[in-house]
């Protein structure tokens, strides 16, 4: 068995690497079927829909300013 390590995001991030968004307006994000979160976001506040994941509870979801989304495809 092959043991994988966790991955963390740095702790000073450059918002210039980031889409900007508007969270306050924002319900659904462009998310492939197969992805992994590496920030504190909770996936269990994403649902699956047509054409990404709807944020089921922004107000909880968005703990974090910068959502980081590994594609495992």
């Amino acid at each position: 068995m092959e043991l994988v390590e966790p991955l963390y995001p740095e702790k000073n991030l450059n918002e210039q690497d980031f889409i900007k968004i508007d969270a306050r307006s924002v319900r659904t994000l462009a998310i492939p079927e197969k992805y992994q979160i590496v920030s504190s976001h909770n996936p269990r506040l994403l649902e699956r829909v047509s054409g990404g994941m709807a944020i089921i509870d922004p107000a909880r979801f968005w703990n974090s300013k910068f959502l980081i989304i590994i594609d495992k495809r």
